[in-house]
Formats: C-alpha cells, sequence, structure tokens
C-alpha cells in the first residue's frame, strides 16, 4: 500500500492555515493610525512602517468605523506591533488601555485581538508599546544596554484591523489544531495515529462547511486516549522575572500588562 502519510500531514499544516483559518474572519474594516512618544503628541502613522528604538515606548491610537450589519456579532480589534512566532516574549509587548488610562490587556504575539463591546459608530483603542529588543539564544549584543543600543526603530506594525468573528470557524481551527497535534505525538506505527490522520483529511474535505466538517471530527475529540487515560486539568500561569534581559522598569509594565490580561480572562470567564 501506498504510504501516504507525508503528504496528508503537510497537507494539514498548510490547509488549517491557508483554507481554514481565513475562514473565522467574516470581515474585517482597517483602522487609521497615529503614533507617537505620548498619547499628547501624536503623528499619522501607515500600516507597514518601523518604529520602536530599543527599549523605547510608542503610543499607538487607533481609530474606525464599526458597521451597523455588525451589530450583534463578534468583533475584535486585531493588533500586531511586528512580532515574530519564535516566542511568546522577549520581543516587542503593548498594553491596551482604557479612556480613563486604566490596563485592559496585554497584547503579545499570542494574543493580538482585543474584544470589542462598542455599538455600531466610532470605535477607538490606545496602545502603549514596549519595543524591547530580542535576543536570540540569549547572546550578547550591543541593544542589551542603553549607552550602545542605538535608535535605529526595530519593528515594523504589521496589523490594524477590526474583523467580524465567526465563532463556529474558530472552533472548527481550534478541533484541528488539538487533533493534529495529537496524532503528531503519537507513535508512527500507532493505528490511532492513522485513524486521526485520515479523520482530518476527511475533515478538511469538506471546508467551507464548517458544521460538516466540525462534525467528522468530533467523535474522534470525545474519545479517550486510551482506556486509562487521566482527566487532566489545564491551568495558566505567569512566569516573570524580576530583572533578567530587561531594566527593573520593564519588570513594572511586564507585571501591568499580564495582571490586567488574567484578571480580564477571569472576569469573561469565570
Amino acid at each position: 500500500m501506498h504510504d501516504d502519510r507525508r503528504q496528508v500531514e503537510a497537507r494539514i499544516e498548510r490547509e488549517v492555515w491557508e483554507r481554514v483559518l481565513p475562514l473565522v474572519h467574516l470581515d474585517r474594516r482597517p483602522l487609521a493610525v497615529e503614533a507617537g512618544p505620548s498619547c499628547d503628541d501624536l503623528a499619522p502613522f501607515e500600516v507597514g512602517d518601523r518604529w520602536g528604538p530599543p527599549w523605547g515606548t510608542t503610543w499607538f491610537r487607533l481609530r474606525g468605523e464599526i458597521p451597523d450589519a455588525w451589530s450583534g456579532g463578534r468583533i475584535e480589534a486585531v493588533v500586531d506591533l511586528g512580532f515574530h512566532d519564535r516566542a511568546a516574549g522577549f520581543q516587542c509587548e503593548g498594553l491596551v488601555v482604557d479612556p480613563a488610562g486604566r490596563p485592559v490587556q496585554g497584547i503579545h504575539p499570542r494574543r493580538t485581538n482585543v474584544p470589542v463591546t462598542d455599538p455600531p459608530g466610532p470605535f477607538e483603542l490606545l496602545v502603549e508599546a514596549a519595543s524591547n529588543p530580542s535576543f536570540p539564544q540569549f547572546t550578547p549584543s550591543p541593544l542589551g544596554a542603553p549607552d550602545t543600543a542605538g535608535d535605529r526603530p526595530l519593528y515594523r506594525f504589521r496589523r490594524a484591523e477590526l474583523v467580524l468573528v465567526d465563532s463556529e470557524a474558530e472552533a472548527l481551527v481550534h478541533d484541528l489544531d488539538v487533533l493534529d497535534g495529537l496524532m503528531r505525538t503519537l507513535d508512527i506505527d500507532d493505528p490511532r495515529r492513522a485513524r486521526l490522520l485520515r479523520r482530518l483529511a476527511d475533515a478538511l474535505d469538506r471546508v467551507p462547511d464548517i458544521a460538516a466538517a466540525r462534525h467528522v471530527v468530533v467523535d474522534a475529540l470525545t474519545t479517550p486516549a486510551r482506556a486509562s487515560a487521566h482527566r487532566v486539568v489545564a491551568t495558566g500561569h505567569a512566569h516573570i522575572d524580576t530583572a533578567w534581559l530587561w531594566p527593573l522598569r520593564e519588570t513594572v509594565r511586564k507585571c501591568t500588562r499580564t495582571f490586567a490580561s488574567a484578571v480580564d480572562l477571569m472576569d469573561r470567564y469565570p
């Protein structure tokens, strides 16, 4: 029998990104951006421009219009400050604040979306962004000290949009991601790996019919891994060094971003 496992696994990885993930956003609208060293000193800024000297602070104001047609839907603002996907931290980060200046949530490579509950009409988002340098493999670098870091902007602002979210399409992405991750942890000769591979391929065959694709994988998601499988409870945590690859003042800001995100999540998911 022809072994096409590698080709199918590559197809799963490619199609989740190229075909399924785009279905999550039913509609999107660009946001106008202003940037500057403080909220009182902002100037027009273009998505795609560079920003952020080492260890600097840049404030961004994002403005747009929520369409009437989106009323009652799930709306989010998507902000990509120029993240790379090699790590969750050790690069630029941001803090969303409300009109009164109170922390709302952090923005980082794995949390770029901000829930929006505003009614249709004008929309505004304020972000305090920290342009912390990145140190691959933690190697020494002139960027590690303000005296030698220079002032060349480190990051390129990638994205600022309002999006209308399809929650079922988002759930399908998570379904496929969980099963794909499980499949790739199993031994190559494990029969369950082969079954999951075919189930994932069958689900992708039904895209863009999201309901049909989710139906294909529901049994695989509810079947215990083994007869003696454990019950697993996942508990989130935050790991913050007092001072390691950043100055103490940045520790204070990291705590604010992290704690604001944790409190926001606890409020939304009691």
